[in-house]
């Protein structure tokens, strides 16, 4: 057998061996642990080290859990006098102690057909608690959140659907 400096063994075979390739193969696994080309540098990690890298990777998992974002309900909307414009109402929960509000919409979808149009409205609650076994704050404040749909022909007397639910939005004039 041949053996490098570095790290890598390489396991070459002598042209007058009467070994089959099967025996080889069976040979090099055995001997390295998986195949010809095997790593043979430092293979352990500290514990210590690998308890922190663990730890270090779940909590980057949780700490997500609380902003992700979520498609919600559309209840009611509004239609612009050229009905061009829906514009999709939605009740959110109370704002931040700034006044700024603590949802912010990361997509908005809309399919048009000659019968409907379905919209659909993906919100993130940016104040919501990052862990899960954090408390959320709740309150029966609700405050309205409009977010607009630009439509490609006129509404003309199409239904609008909430495409979450499947359900018919109620169309408020005003």
């Amino acid at each position: 057998m041949w053996r490098s400096r570095s790290p890598i063994r390489r396991v070459t075979t002598p042209v007058w061996s009467t070994r089959s390739w099967r025996t080889l193969i069976w040979d090099c696994m055995v001997d390295y642990g998986t195949e010809p080309f095997a790593w043979t540098g430092p293979t352990f990690i500290p514990k210590r080290a690998a308890l922190s890298l663990f730890l270090a990777s779940q909590l980057a998992l949780l700490a997500g859990c609380g902003s992700q974002p979520y498609w919600d309900r559309i209840l009611t909307a509004t239609v612009s006098d050229d009905e061009q414009t829906i514009v999709a109402e939605m009740v959110i929960g109370p704002p931040k102690a700034d006044g700024t509000s603590c949802y912010e919409v990361t997509d908005r979808e809309s399919e048009e057909s000659a019968t409907q149009v379905r919209i659909a409205v993906q919100l993130r609650n940016n104040c919501a608690p990052v862990f899960p076994w954090q408390e959320e704050l709740t309150s029966l404040e609700g405050h309205l959140l409009k977010v607009e749909f630009q439509l490609k022909e006129p509404l003309a007397g199409r239904k609008i659907i909430d495409k979450v639910s499947g359900e018919p939005i109620t169309v408020i004039d005003r």
